[in-house]
């Protein structure tokens, strides 16, 4: 019986190699039809039959088959590259890319991604930006941060040729998949990849020439991005954005666009700052206040001080002064630099220097008024000196106090001559403007009407 034991071993083990050597002569035939295939006039079925056979061989490796789940990508990529790709590829793509990464097997997903290389030139590429966009999700929610990496880099790469640059929807589909994709990083606090994601949004955004990016996909994508950032009140994330922003206003790729982000931003910096424990919305003022001042924007600068405004009115019914200066002291940091600005330099820039500063003089002196009403025993002046009082006090800007009273006695004497309507109230010395900080001489060049 020993030589029927014998026997049965031996077929068992040349029934295990024939099971182990399969998929490696299903490989090698598909290698061969496709070789076969090459130059031809090739039917759907034939495509479709290959692709089958190639997907296959991908989508369920064993551990001692993934060498041949790697070869047959590169089978794939070759396929492509000789313009054997059924006219929805994109999709098959994505869904083996998905299909691996729930196997998990993301480096045999980030391979069968770089397929999409051999598929740029002819795939559509809204289709394709589309299913990129659907990638990146998954792997995302995967916890595979290089193989979404590898779905933004194929997205850029997508609308890389002049051609596909200059086609605004295509543009605006990769513009689309980004924001979305750029949208789940922030919620998932993935901070390293959206950094990433926003230095190649920069160069691709702000290239020369510039792509043909419609002004909504691109307010849209800053718009979504910013309210997501607010809303987790995630100030990590905050600067990676502002430069982007930064970029935005200096090369104005779009003139609407530029105006859409910061008008979108000024009312969530106003929202913001309402809550004094969401510290984004100092932040967010400080980004906007720098934007627009160096845009030099009269009506956005309104908009901006008046929304300001508006969130300190609803801080003061809830919260003391110094709440209210933490979030408005990028205004009155922008309106101390304009003072001395305009007293240094009285002849240039002017218009914009002096219509701001009185905007914010007025709105500034209009809070302090409200705050005066609602508590009944102060004045408005009362209300500046304490304002002031956070600036002095705070160590970190002793080193402005000087230029910072030289402005709280330019409220003081603002409201004294046009906003003051019982003099009597006040003492004769005021303790705001002693010393005089600002000469006959800076209130000429300031022309406020003083």
């Amino acid at each position: 019986m020993a030589w029927v034991a014998l026997l049965l071993s031996a077929v068992l083990l040349l029934v295990a190699f024939g099971f182990r050597r399969r998929p490696q002569r299903r490989l090698q035939q598909a290698a061969s039809r496709l070789a076969l295939l090459t130059g031809k006039d090739v039917s759907s079925a034939e495509r479709y039959q290959l692709l089958k056979e190639l997907f296959g061989l991908v989508a369920r490796p064993q551990d001692a088959d993934e060498k041949v789940a790697y070869q047959a990508v590169d089978l794939l990529q070759t396929a492509y590259g000789r313009g054997l790709a059924r006219p929805d590829e994109p999709i098959h793509l994505t869904s083996l890319a998905g299909a691996l990464l729930s196997g998990g097997n993301p480096g045999l997903a980030a391979a069968a991604l770089d397929c999409y290389r051999g598929l740029l030139r002819t795939a559509d590429a809204v289709m394709a930006a589309e299913q990129l966009q659907t990638a990146g999700v998954l792997a995302l929610r995967a916890k595979q941060g290089f193989v979404a990496a590898k779905a933004v880099d194929i997205l850029f790469a997508l609308v890389e040729r002049p051609a596909r640059a200059a086609d605004p929807a295509a543009v605006a589909a990769v513009l689309g998949a980004v924001r979305i994709i750029g949208k789940l990083s922030l919620g998932r606090g993935d901070r390293a990849f959206f950094r990433e994601l926003t230095v190649r949004l920069r160069t691709f955004l702000f290239a020369s020439p510039p792509p043909a990016a419609p002004d909504a996909a691109v307010a849209g994508l800053f718009s979504v991005w910013l309210r997501t950032i607010i809303n987790n009140q995630d100030e990590a994330a905050l600067p990676l954005l502002a430069a982007c922003m930064q970029d935005l206003a200096a090369h104005r790729p779009s003139e609407a666009a530029f105006k859409s982000v910061l008008a979108e931003g000024i009312e969530l910096a106003a929202a913001a700052g309402a809550n004094p424990h969401n510290r984004t919305g100092p932040a967010l003022l400080a980004v906007l206040t720098d934007l627009v001042r160096q845009a030099a924007d009269i009506p956005l600068w309104r908009r901006l001080v008046m929304a300001a405004m508006q969130s300190a009115r609803i801080l003061l019914e809830q919260y003391d002064v110094r709440n209210v200066f933490t979030f408005l002291y990028p205004l009155l940091e922008c309106s101390r630099l304009l003072v001395g600005e305009q007293i240094r330099f009285p002849g240039e820039g002017n218009d914009f220097r002096r219509q701001a500063l009185l905007c914010v003089i007025r709105e500034f002196l209009a809070v302090a008024e409200f705050s005066a009403r609602l508590r009944l025993t102060d004045t408005a002046y009362q209300v500046l000196e304490a304002f002031y009082q956070c600036w002095r006090d705070d160590p970190a800007l002793s080193y402005q106090q000087k230029s910072a009273k030289r402005l709280f006695q330019l409220f003081v004497l603002f409201w004294k001559k046009h906003m003051l309507r019982q003099p009597e109230w006040l003492p004769q010395q005021l303790e705001l403007l002693e010393p005089p900080l600002l000469t006959a001489a800076d209130l000429e060049r300031l022309d406020l009407g003083l």
